[in-house]
């Protein structure tokens, strides 16, 4: 087995990459626990089949716009970072059950009805940064209340910054 097969980390920053496929090797590649892929083009999360003991993903700063099915395999995943891509919704999360820490922030994300799909005492799900996002109606927080172990949400930087439009309801 090669070197980069038995790593535990994967770093590649600002790269070009535009797509997992362009990583050679990637499937074999077990035994990875962390995958930072930040600021590069990647538009879609694929081939992460066979990473089921990553623990930690970092897409950040990316040009994804959908999740889709590709982070359905990570059943050991413990924090992910999708901050500043293009989403719009939160999608593909529902067998994510280990997931601790979800930061979105920094996306064109509206909705937060997608987060039904982390709802129940099975997930793990304790931190949540919204910043960034367009998020305009407080009744979008109902679909957090089933976030049973959720702890802390963010919908703006500390001062009050980079705000959703929520922020400014009375």
């Amino acid at each position: 087995m090669s070197r980069a097969a038995e790593s535990s980390e994967l770093n590649i920053y600002d790269a070009g990459i535009t797509s997992f496929r362009d990583i050679k090797g990637l499937p074999t590649m077990v035994h990875l626990k962390s995958i930072n892929l930040h600021r590069n083009r990647l538009t879609r999360i694929e081939c992460l089949e066979t990473l089921t003991n990553l623990m930690i993903l970092d897409l950040s700063s990316n040009d994804i716009a959908t999740v889709g099915s590709g982070l359905a395999a990570l059943e050991n995943l413990r924090v992910l970072n999708l901050s500043a891509n293009r989403l719009t919704a939160i999608e593909g999360l529902g067998r994510l059950f280990r997931l601790k820490r979800l930061v979105l922030s920094y996306n064109a994300i509206s909705s937060l009805e997608g987060m039904v799909q982390l709802h129940g005492d099975n997930y793990e799900l304790e931190y949540l940064d919204l910043t960034g996002n367009q998020v305009a109606q407080v009744g979008q927080v109902q679909y957090l209340c089933g976030c049973s172990r959720l702890q802390a949400v963010h919908f703006q930087q500390p001062g009050g910054r980079h705000a959703n439009p929520v922020c400014s309801s009375p």
